[in-house]
């Protein structure tokens, strides 16, 4: 949350606070306690305003990230697949070089080579 925005809930909050102390004023007129109720439920509807506003603004930073994240993963997974081709095509190379090798072996074992 942004610190305006935090700053502007934590005035909001004292601000019910004192409102609802106010309304334990067992004094105050009918006007008086109807204005406070008021003015509480008009700062509850504000807190809750601001609230959602960052819920959402988190649901959409992590709509955004997730569809970043999904796309790199498409990435990695299509360019380990390149790479697993190019392993492969290595692995056939290598048991190629190691025929060889033994047929070498083999011939220099033999006197041939």
């Amino acid at each position: 949350m942004d610190i305006p925005k935090k700053q502007t809930l934590e005035q909001i909050d004292a601000a019910i606070n004192i409102v609802e102390a106010a309304r334990a004023d067992k004094s105050l007129t009918i006007t008086q306690k109807h204005q406070l109720e008021s003015a509480h439920a008009q700062l509850v509807a504000i807190q809750n305003s601001i609230i959602q506003l960052q819920q959402q603004a988190l649901v959409d930073t992590l709509t955004q990230d997730a569809q970043a994240l999904q796309t790199l993963s498409v990435q990695i997974a299509q360019s380990a697949a390149k790479l697993s081709k190019v392993a492969s095509f290595l692995c056939k190379v290598t048991k190629a070089m190691q025929t060889h090798k033994n047929a070498v072996t083999t011939g220099i074992a033999a006197g041939l080579l």
